[in-house]
């Protein structure tokens, strides 16, 4: 039925005025209704944040995945409480040879708990004055203390236990671990005085356990390891399932090869709310340049306000800093397989940026997208949108984009709000042009001007690891992007343990580099809900799109600095898509034919020589040789490799020293790098 229902579309042609007030012609693609089962109707606001409602175990289970909790205000008196360090740092002894990291009071439920040394480390959690767990902290992943086990508690790259499986308590929660060697922390939420809380215990209630098997599986659906096999499956994964079930919604979509300076959008009338926002590539099959998806500007509006709700590069906003990076996670990701019978769809373009944040909206609402880059690029939009109102007082979906570059200061501040409202999520981007650890610092939240929550003791630590980043994705948390320096990216998304505020909020980055260095990119996205008439973020410019190339340590360019004859061609960045190349520019050198490369030396002595060079195209052997003609090294062609070859140790002398190469075959030369010995 569902899908008979997508191919009963009628295609309107139709002209819509942009947020900014341009006229921008597209083709409707569809607007249709899908009939759901029987429409459940959104409750009382009140009922949502009722102080003396009962709060089960069931409950705070089904928060880990409850998106349209995220759109009601704060009760005055809620709050979140997070504790961190490391071992040494917990605050105080229990007695009996365990230490005490976190001593909480109720009513609350403890949100999250991660440990950087899940190998040694052993945990205790008392609830309500009884032990309710104690065991290492490695049997959180293991499955060996159930029901504090996968998909809710997993292991981080580093060696690490991240759980998330919330545990309710009514009077008191402690956290003590023994032989704890890293880092730790604790998340939770602190509810209004006077909410009835369920302890928990186990074995779970039948109601619970249902909770846990419903929520466990979507957090492992968010994650999936293969595109499915059947195209039913494609339509609609227990994700959408969840997020749009007992919902009348219809589906809008709008296609568009979008010129350099152009802007495709949508405009929503009435009232409603987007349950889920695609966003597809149509020209996948052509080059695209680097970062043309973070020149590009996602704009929303509601209720005709002219500030925008949400304002961000474009790629950034679906989570993965600076260009497309495949990652999937429970509300948001890059690599949605989704078949939808549209037309003009061709074969391999099924996949999707997706958010599944609610976006609501009471006067109309209005999505844009600009390119700010230099060539076309397709895009095709497509929504989910219910039909129903949001409840009376809902807040609103906020998302803004900071930067600095490069932070001058020992913080880097990625949102200072005020109102009343609820921190939900965050993606970094950092480039760091050095080979060194940069996130020392710590990661705080200030709500209401109070005392800082520390979200991480570090960086790696907000983002579930320990240091340096490392490539990994969960439902809730990830690295998108990672290396020993350059760009990289991470998201951290807050459902189950949002940040609450009443009056402001504040989230920052401590910026700890070694000597007291400047030279540190950040930038960040912040995802909230806020008051529909307050703060939006800021209006992006130009400049904050601006990508930096990327910057190796050490390196030294070799186009500009080749002789010989009909050697090859020198590239731009514009003729390599597929690889970001240092300096903007690369040496296309032809097979057989040896070349002279100047290499410029800032002091003289022996250098370890290394040399860049495409990665995962093939060829045999590069040879690279003295003056003299003595072999310095060679390069042998590794598929795994990621294009740096190890040539070997070579005595140069301050300034300019000539050095032969020649390859067996087409290679893509970008840089030497010169590390002195």
């Amino acid at each position: 039925m569902r899908t008979q229902a997508f191919r009963a579309r009628a295609m309107l042609p139709e002209t819509a005025r942009s947020p900014a007030g341009t006229t921008t012609p597209r083709r409707r693609l569809c607007r249709c209704f899908i009939g759901m089962i029987a429409a459940a109707a959104i409750g009382a606001l009140d009922a949502h944040i009722a102080a003396a409602d009962a709060i089960s175990q069931a409950a705070l289970l089904r928060r880990i995945a409850d998106f349209d909790r995220l759109m009601t205000p704060p009760p005055v008196g809620e709050q979140a409480r997070v504790f961190g360090g490391d071992g040494a740092a917990a605050s105080g002894s229990a007695g009996d040879g365990w230490t005490i990291a976190a001593r909480i009071d109720g009513p609350g439920a403890m949100t999250h708990l991660w440990v950087a040394d899940s190998a040694s480390a052993e945990i205790r959690i008392a609830i309500d004055g009884a032990t309710v767990v104690e065991g290492p902290a490695g049997r959180l992943v293991d499955g060996s203390l159930a029901p504090l086990a996968p998909p809710f508690c997993v292991a981080s790259p580093g060696g690490g236990a991240w759980c998330r499986f919330p545990l309710g308590f009514s009077k008191s929660c402690e956290v003590s671990f023994r032989r704890l060697k890293g880092a730790y922390s604790v998340g939770a939420v602190q509810f209004a005085p006077g909410t009835a809380v369920e302890p928990f215990r186990r074995p779970l209630s039948e109601e619970a356990e249902a909770a846990r098997r419903e929520i466990g599986r979507l957090l492992e659906e968010s994650q999936p390891t293969s595109m499915p096999a059947d195209a039913a499956d494609l339509l609609q994964s227990p994700v959408e399932d969840h997020v749009l079930r007992n919902r009348r919604t219809y589906a809008v979509a709008s296609q568009k090869s979008v010129g350099a300076g152009e802007s495709m959008g949508e405009t929503l009338e009435k009232a409603g709310v987007v349950r889920a926002l695609y966003v597809a590539l149509t020209d996948r099959s052509n080059p695209r340049a680097l970062y043309a998806l973070h020149r590009c500007t996602i704009r929303i509006h509601s209720d005709g306000r002219s500030r925008a709700d949400v304002e961000c590069p474009l790629i950034d906003f679906f989570g993965a800093a600076f260009d497309y990076a495949p990652y999937n996670s429970l509300p948001m990701g890059t690599q949605r397989y989704l078949n939808v019978p549209l037309p003009e769809r061709r074969i391999g373009q099924d996949y999707y940026l997706y958010c599944y944040y609610p976006i609501p909206f009471s006067k109309g609402a209005a999505l844009e997208i600009h390119n700010g880059g230099d060539e076309s690029i397709g895009l095709m939009v497509y929504l989910r949108v219910d039909r129903a109102a949001p409840p009376e007082g809902a807040l609103r979906f906020r998302a803004g984009f900071r930067r600095e570059d490069p932070c001058n200061s020992a913080e880097f501040t990625a949102i200072e709000t005020s109102g009343r409202g609820r921190l939900v999520g965050c993606t970094l981007g950092v480039d760091c042009p050095r080979e060194a650890w940069w996130g020392a610092g710590a990661v705080l939240a200030t709500a209401d001007r109070g005392a800082p929550l520390r979200l991480g003791s570090d960086i790696a630590a907000y983002f579930g690891d320990a240091a340096p980043l490392r490539a990994w994705s969960g439902a809730l948390a990830g690295v998108t992007r990672h290396g020993a320096y350059g760009k990289q990216g991470a998201f951290r998304w807050h459902i189950g343990d949002d940040i609450p505020f009443q009056k402001s909020l504040r989230l920052s980055f401590g910026n700890r580099q070694d000597g007291g260095r400047q030279d540190v990119f950040y930038s960040a996205v912040v995802y909230w809900y806020g008051e529909p008439e307050g703060a939006t973020p800021k209006a992006l410019r130009g400049e904050d799109l601006a990508v930096w190339p990327l910057r190796i340590p050490n390196a030294v360019e070799i186009e500009g600095r080749v002789s010989g004859e009909d050697w090859g061609a020198i590239l731009s960045q514009k003729n390599v898509p597929d690889m970001e190349l240092s300096g903007g520019g690369a040496v296309a050198l032809k097979e057989n034919v040896k070349v002279t490369v100047t290499v410029p030396a800032k002091r003289a002595g022996e250098h370890r020589v290394k040399l860049r060079v495409r990665p995962r195209r093939p060829f045999g052997t590069i040879e690279v040789s003295s003056a003299a003609g003595d072999v310095i090294g060679r390069a042998v062609y590794e598929r795994t490799s990621d294009g740096v070859y190890d040539i070997g140790i070579l005595t140069l002398k301050e300034g300019l020293n000539e050095l032969g190469v020649q390859s067996d075959a087409l290679v893509l030369l970008d840089c030497w790098i010169l590390e002195p010995k």
